[in-house]
């Protein structure tokens, strides 16, 4: 058993709208995002499954199953591989579970977030 306080992890500026703070576990990540009105994630896919809580603001996911907007105290699920992205219509914090680790930002390789 650990405990981690969310402001002893190392925020990082992915753009200028878009910032996360990452923990890693041995079978899940979790990411608290500070997403500003108007940012947004381009249509990408991954491996992993994926639920993003929104614990305030708005946002819009988009990609091949439709769009479905989210607020408050609402969760949208992504499976595996389904293309998504992000449309943030109102400044959002979202905390998003994902499943394996996102290996991909522990190797710096999300360059579709950094723009």
């Amino acid at each position: 058993m650990q405990k981690i306080p969310w402001n002893s992890v190392e925020e990082e500026g992915l753009s200028e709208r878009i910032r996360r703070r990452a923990i890693h576990g041995g079978n899940i990540s979790l990411a608290l995002f500070q997403l500003a009105k108007g940012a947004v994630v381009p249509l990408h896919s991954h491996q992993n499954e994926q639920m993003s809580y929104i614990l305030g603001g708005t946002i819009k996911f988009f990609g091949s199953s439709g769009e479905i907007v989210a607020g408050k105290n609402e969760v949208i699920t992504i499976p595996p591989n389904e293309e998504h992205g992000v449309e943030v219509l109102e400044d959002c914090i979202s905390l998003d579970i994902f499943s394996p680790p996102r290996s991909d930002w522990m190797k710096g390789d999300d360059s579709y977030l950094r723009k």
